[in-house]
């Protein structure tokens, strides 16, 4: 009799348990849906209140400083979410140079920076890529007992997500702190980096997307071939004389995807209109006909 008992008592429990944790759940899914609900009725009023601002500070009718007084009592975060999308929508319909400065006082730069970079780098380096700094020659990753805990997918993805948001900076601004995240140990952080210099197409981005794409080549490193070749691809015909330094690799691999990028690159300018001799430098026919074509690699 007592342990009937005794298994009654356990199985309401049970069953008490198995309530208690589908209240917690349903309770959580209608604070979900309360939360999303509200998200949305904040933004949108923000839609109401702020887009016609940006269209105006878009349109070249208003300047840096009086757009940041206007627009920078947005405090709570559907407001910086929505001002976030309409200027990096504005900027890339040709305004990168006047959204990245209103980004930046608007304090949006920095705090990509510091989820990228950490509290401790990110003012300064912010501070060398609006001044448009050297970048360095050669960029490898710092060696740290940290790096396997860094690599982790699940810290690195906020990384990569700011770095993305720091891509889509003017690309003068952006290639200094893409160039930082280059340094990286976790490879999602360095991919969205080569991707988005490759977007950028800035020419001076080209030797360092060569080397990380020469790194591949030679050892694993996380990332992968087509990362750094679609990158270099993305590069227009008159980019093409960057290249030619390039062209003639001491990796036999690096030079066969190096001649193979400026192949897609010409092949895709002459899907547009025919080309023929003068579409093309003096450097980088003469690299072509002189090295290129008596290469040693047959690949090539």
């Amino acid at each position: 009799m007592l342990l009937l008992e005794d298994l009654t008592s356990v199985l309401l429990w049970f069953f008490a348990t198995i309530v208690c944790v589908n209240f917690v759940f349903l309770c959580f899914v209608f604070y979900r849906r309360f939360a999303r609900a509200r998200y949305y009725r904040i933004k949108d009023a923000a839609r109401q209140r702020y887009e016609g601002v940006v269209g105006t500070f878009l349109a070249g009718r208003l300047t840096v400083e009086q757009a940041t007084g206007l627009l920078e009592g947005a405090n709570t975060r559907p407001e910086r979410d929505l001002l976030q999308e309409l200027l990096l929508a504005g900027g890339a319909q040709g305004n990168e140079m006047r959204t990245s400065e209103l980004l930046y006082t608007l304090g949006f730069v920095e705090q990509w920076a510091r989820q990228a970079f950490g509290p401790r780098r990110a003012r300064q380096l912010v501070q060398r890529g609006m001044r448009r700094e050297q970048v360095a020659e050669s960029v490898e990753v710092p060696r740290s007992l940290l790096n396997p805990i860094r690599s982790l997918r699940i810290l690195a993805i906020p990384r990569a997500l700011a770095v993305n948001q720091l891509g889509h900076l003017a690309p003068e601004f952006s290639h200094y702190l893409c160039t930082e995240a280059l340094r990286d140990p976790s490879s999602e952080v360095r991919r969205t980096a080569v991707t988005a210099m490759g977007r950028n197409r800035l020419p001076a981005a080209i030797p360092l997307l060569v080397q990380e794409l020469a790194r591949v080549v030679a050892r694993p490193s996380g990332l992968s071939l087509r990362t750094g070749k679609t990158a270099l691809a993305a590069y227009r015909l008159e980019d093409l004389p960057a290249f030619v330094p390039f062209l003639t690799h001491p990796q036999p691999r690096g030079r066969f995807f190096l001649v193979d990028t400026a192949r897609e690159i010409s092949q895709r300018a002459a899907g547009r209109l025919p080309l023929n001799k003068n579409d093309f430098s003096q450097e980088v026919y003469a690299v072509f006909l002189e090295r290129v074509a008596q290469d040693s690699f047959h690949a090539v």
